[in-house]
């Protein structure tokens, strides 16, 4: 159990830099940044800022619901920054 919640927090830890680049890339793109597309960026961020500071709080000993809410902030992040891009 202990090396699938290594496992689960490597990949954790690569999607949420891989998420932080994207989104700070992002952000630098927009030109106005007190708009309503920042302000969403800004807070799906927030979110998965937070959640990522839970997770890695609890290391490998993170609960089921941890775990979820970090993939939901992920998720809500991700879908934020696609719906940026595509317009």
């Amino acid at each position: 159990m202990a090396q699938a919640n290594d496992r689960y927090l490597d990949a954790a830890k690569q999607d949420y830099d891989r998420l932080k680049a994207e989104a700070q890339s992002l952000k630098q793109s927009i030109t106005k940044t007190d708009g309503p597309d920042s302000q969403l960026l800004d807070t799906a961020w927030a979110d998965l800022e937070d959640q990522w500071q839970r997770l890695q709080a609890v290391g490998e000993t993170a609960s089921e619901e941890v775990q979820q809410g970090f993939d939901q902030g992920r998720e809500r992040l991700r879908r934020v920054i696609d719906s940026y891009r595509q317009g």
